[in-house]
């Protein structure tokens, strides 16, 4: 395995390392941030589906809970000077994971109504390019039609809505 470790920058430091698995190397990055949290986390397991994908041993770290990174995404999806696919793709996984959203961490209504502009807004060809493009085959399938990412922004802005009344 070969680890190449990246200047820190903005308070990130990104680990590299390419892993060879029979013929084909497979390539990958870990990021770890030095920033302060700005929300929930927890100390677990890496998901063994994921690591053992990718050869990587077992594992423990810290990670935004559920409802931390559902309020980071939406307050991403309101904050960013231009919108990104990703945060509203980001805030349909978590919908789907069974994760309903932050109970207890506060979103303020200007942010909520913001990210519900702002996922409208996002065309089926943003997202093609910002991210359908290094999905899975599988979920390129499942996600790659124009009907199928307005079901998933339609999923994320009812999400939003609730978080609004």
């Amino acid at each position: 395995m070969l680890i190449s470790i990246r200047d820190p920058s903005r308070g990130r430091r990104a680990l590299s390392p390419r892993v060879s698995r029979r013929a084909r190397p497979l390539h990958t990055k870990i990021e770890f941030s030095r920033r302060k949290t700005g929300g929930e986390t927890a100390f677990d397991p890496v998901d063994p589906v994921l690591i053992g994908e990718h050869g990587i041993p077992p594992l423990m770290a810290t990670h935004y809970t559920a409802g931390a990174a559902f309020a980071q995404k939406v307050r991403a999806l309101a904050g960013r000077p231009e919108t990104q696919a990703r945060d509203v793709f980001d805030l349909d996984l978590l919908l789907r994971g069974g994760h309903p959203g932050p109970r207890k961490i506060r979103i303020s209504r200007l942010d909520v109504d913001e990210a519900r502009e702002n996922a409208v807004s996002m065309d089926f060809d943003a997202f093609k390019g910002q991210v359908l493009a290094f999905l899975p085959l599988d979920q390129q399938r499942a996600f790659g039609t124009p009907e199928a990412w307005k079901a998933l922004v339609n999923r994320v802005v009812g999400a939003l809505e609730g978080l609004a009344s």
